[in-house]
């Protein structure tokens, strides 16, 4: 400790710590001294031992719930629905528009007719409650 810091101390003891602790600090910067401290093994990362798996390893994990908190934010949030209405608008659009194509003009002609008949019913559906395109945007 230097001659200036030892009267600070004498004075005002207080007033001695900031100094020292100002001039570390300055001590720091000129040494250009730094650490990359996430990789540190200190004692604030005693607790912190991550794994090495995939983030889809991670998030199979909590698949379940975050699918559970999901759906019931989209029941009883409006800005969720809202949310998950216009991912599925900007993702899909106008969705799958099938364009069937047949060796002959009459071949193309009945599977056209085929696709929209079922496309546009509710067949194509397990539960029988939407079409097709309906199926594309069900939230």
């Amino acid at each position: 400790m230097d001659f200036i810091n030892r009267i600070f101390r004498e004075i005002s003891p207080k007033h001695a710590v900031k100094r020292i602790q100002n001039q570390a600090a300055f001590d720091i910067l000129e040494k250009g001294v730094r650490k990359y401290e996430g990789a540190g093994k200190g004692r604030r990362f005693s607790d912190n031992n991550p794994q090495l798996l995939s983030p889809n390893n991670d998030a199979n994990d909590a698949l379940p719930m975050l699918r559970k908190r999901s759906r019931e934010a989209n029941k009883n949030n409006p800005y969720a629905k809202n949310g998950t209405r216009r991912i599925a608008n900007n993702v899909i659009g106008t969705g799958i528009m099938a364009n069937p194509i047949g060796k002959t003009k009459s071949a193309t002609k009945i599977a056209k007719k085929l696709w929209e008949e079922w496309a546009n019913s509710t067949i194509c559906d397990f539960n029988g409650l939407q079409n097709f395109y309906g199926m594309q945007l069900v939230t």
